[in-house]
């Protein structure tokens, strides 16, 4: 499996050793958008600075949750013109532009 990754953003989402993040991929296949999501929270004996260079040790106690969401292209165009006026004022603060390559 190929492709590119990009740290959007590492907000300080942890204070200590307690935190937690989330990971998403987003897929495209036969006109279906999947979006997996995954959600951690952490609590860690050290005092963790950045997060996705951290080396937990084996006493951290994690939680983990998963969403999965599917958006198929047919149901949502009903909804596009609906959608997109509701979170177009929202859209510039609130969207990082990512680079394809």
């Amino acid at each position: 499996m190929g492709g590119t990754s990009q740290l959007v953003f590492e907000c300080p989402s942890h204070s200590g050793g307690i935190g937690n993040f989330q990971a998403a991929l987003a897929t495209e296949e036969n006109g279906e958008v999947n979006l997996r999501i995954v959600q951690v929270s952490f609590n860690a004996p050290q005092h963790v600075t950045r997060l996705l260079l951290e080396q937990f040790t084996s006493t951290a106690k994690f939680q983990v949750a998963f969403l999965g969401l599917t958006q198929n292209e047919e149901i949502y165009a009903r909804l596009r013109s609906s959608i997109a006026s509701k979170v177009e004022s929202r859209f510039e603060g609130a969207v990082v532009p990512l680079t394809l390559s």
